[in-house]
């Protein structure tokens, strides 16, 4: 790969009308764009490029979508497939409506490059001097969000340059929520990278995971309960697994209209290579933690899972 000299595109015509009228009271995305500009250019990342070579994915846009991944919890695939479906990403990238986007690997390649030329904290603190240089964050405001250079931290394993922006004087619950949430990205990472030459992806081994082990055979709706998912992402999911052969569609004898999915041979011989993957990976990451610390944080888990279910179910009988 190889880094042509491109100038920095503005937002297609198409893309700004449509994202106008789409974030009438705003968007942090598009505000993001209107007040700093793209931010990076691919200037920014020249030094981890070859000179000759195949033309690669301008840098500054996979900059841009990394940062926008890491905030959102999303997978290398979901960030993909948000570059080619979401408005908000696509104004900010400076992207057409039609826009294809790219293969979710190669953000895993741009951040092998970052950690190959020691270069992972560039993208923070790009983002931090444009704020500040556009007058959204002013000096003492870094030290605030705990990322001094002295203090930043970053976690190269799973999901290379993550970033820590926990306030420095976050309270306990605030500090509990947001580590949930960046865990549940490197999770669903990890997951991709485990599951990736058994033709599965986190969210598709999820979904495998539930037809497996439940002990009758679930229509979509079900499905999509039990992993506290949308029936329509399901609905996906479950297409995708039918077309490789992991499991099929068959008639619901109490629902005509609802079919039940049903694992197949190939699918239930898959499902226990990836969980056999899955084990060795966690007992990995549980290796030396008392049994009592990781009860206790599973029940906590839990009970945090059954409030919000509890409140879910309220507001539904209330509407």
């Amino acid at each position: 790969m190889s880094l042509p000299s491109q100038p920095l595109p503005s937002v297609p015509d198409d893309t700004a009308r449509i994202a106008r009228a789409a974030f009438r009271r705003g968007n942090p995305y598009v505000l993001l764009r209107d007040k700093l500009g793209a931010v990076f250019a691919d200037a920014d990342f020249a030094d981890l490029y070859p000179k000759l070579g195949q033309p690669a994915y301008a840098p500054w846009r996979l900059a841009l979508v990394t940062l926008m991944q890491f905030r959102e919890g999303l997978s290398d695939r979901q960030a993909a497939d948000a570059v080619r479906g979401r408005i908000d990403w696509k104004y900010l990238l400076a992207l057409d409506l039609a826009d294809a986007g790219f293969d979710f690997s190669v953000l895993c390649e741009f951040r092998g490059r970052l950690l190959q030329h020691g270069a992972t904290e560039r993208l923070l603190t790009h983002l931090l001097d444009a704020a500040r240089e556009g007058g959204l964050l002013k000096a003492r405001d870094r030290q605030r969000l705990g990322v001094a250079k002295s203090t930043r931290c970053y976690h190269v394993g799973n999901m290379t340059a993550t970033p820590t922006l926990l306030p420095v004087h976050a309270d306990t619950p605030t500090v509990l929520l947001i580590s949930l949430f960046r865990l549940n990205g490197s999770l669903l990472a990890t997951g991709d990278r485990l599951v990736a030459d058994l033709s599965l992806t986190s969210a598709r081994w999820q979904v495998l995971g539930v037809v497996a082990n439940t002990p009758v055979p679930l229509p979509v709706a079900s499905v999509a309960r039990n992993i506290g998912l949308t029936r329509q992402g399901v609905r996906q999911v479950v297409g995708e697994l039918v077309k490789s052969g992991f499991v099929s569609l068959e008639p619901n004898p109490h629902h005509r209209r609802a079919s039940l999915v049903v694992l197949t041979p190939a699918g239930r011989a898959v499902h226990g290579a990836a969980k056999e993957r899955w084990d060795r990976w966690t007992q990995g990451l549980v290796d030396g933690v008392p049994d009592g610390e990781l009860r206790a944080t599973a029940g906590l888990l839990q009970g945090m899972l059954e409030r919000l279910d509890n409140d879910a179910d309220e507001q539904e009988g209330r509407s």
